[in-house]
């Protein structure tokens, strides 16, 4: 059985930080980058950014304006549900809901 550390994925690390960064308006990738290494200690990549928000996209989860992130309707709900009473278990919760939409790139994989 893996760890809840291991069930962490890349695409719920970067929808995790773009839900704080654009709490009241969307968000740029410099804040998203910024919300991302207060959440996992660590600045994601372009390329880690890059997988993670094709995804999020695809999936109806975010939405691009220009060069700006949000979360849609349905992001949100998501968000709202996976909440929790820590950013940890908030995370793991995330990591498996965006599992089950397919996306489940773990954490430190090399690209």
């Amino acid at each position: 059985m893996n760890s809840p550390a291991h069930e962490k994925t890349l695409e719920a690390w970067i929808f995790y930080a773009i839900s704080g960064a654009s709490g009241r308006s969307p968000a740029s990738m410099r804040d998203i980058q910024l919300v991302a290494d207060g959440i996992n200690h660590a600045v994601p990549t372009e390329r880690e950014l890059q997988v993670a928000i094709s995804f999020l996209i695809g999936a109806g989860l975010v939405e691009r304006t220009g060069r700006l992130l949000r979360l849609t309707a349905g992001g949100q709900t998501l968000f709202d549900a996976a909440r929790s009473s820590t950013a940890f278990e908030t995370w793991a919760n995330l990591s498996r809901q965006l599992k089950e939409l397919g996306g489940a790139t773990p954490i430190g994989e090399r690209f």
